[in-house]
This record gives C-alpha cells, sequence and structure tokens, in this order.
C-alpha cells in the first residue's frame, strides 16, 4: 500500500502497462473513492514513451485521513478497460 499525508500536492500517482500499444490510447483516467465514500475521477497523463498512465495530485485530491482506492481506465478504439485496484493511506502528518 502506498502512502501520503493529508493535503499533500504534487504527488505523482504513476501506473506502468506492459502489454498495451500506448499508440492506440484515446484517453486515461483515473477513479477514486476516498474514505468518507465520495467518488471522482482524474483526467490522467498518457507517456507512451515510457508506457505509463501518470496524475499529478492537486489541492484537496488528499482531503480526508484514511484509505483513498484508485482505479485507472484507458480506452483504446472504444474499449475502456480498468486496472487492478490500488489502495493508498493519507495519514496525518506532524
Amino acid at each position: 500500500m502506498e502512502e501520503v499525508f493529508l493535503d499533500d500536492e504534487g504527488v505523482k500517482l504513476e501506473f506502468e502497462f506492459d502489454n498495451i500499444n500506448f499508440d492506440d490510447v484515446e484517453e486515461a483516467k483515473i477513479f477514486y473513492k476516498k474514505s468518507n465514500g465520495v467518488k471522482g475521477e482524474w483526467v490522467a497523463t498518457i507517456d507512451d514513451t515510457n508506457k505509463t498512465v501518470y496524475y499529478v495530485s492537486q489541492s484537496g485530491d488528499f482531503d480526508v485521513l484514511g484509505i483513498i482506492k484508485v482505479q485507472v481506465q484507458i480506452t483504446i478504439d472504444g474499449y475502456k478497460g480498468k486496472s487492478n485496484i490500488i489502495e493508498i493511506e493519507v495519514k496525518e502528518g506532524l
């Protein structure tokens, strides 16, 4: 499990995909569910050189203590496929 601290900004969430032809990727999103039940999505950046999808956190992304679950969705030629669910623990700093 990954961990971040409450109200962290600029955290790069990066996901690697070895078995995908990134030339065909049309869109990538990261869906999330915070520990308080709030759900949403972030638009991810596609890095076809490194075969990764990433998002850099902004203000308000890690505003609730506890576990935030994230899942990447990639769109290729109209097909939408999702990754495994990853858990990130949001901790309180000093």
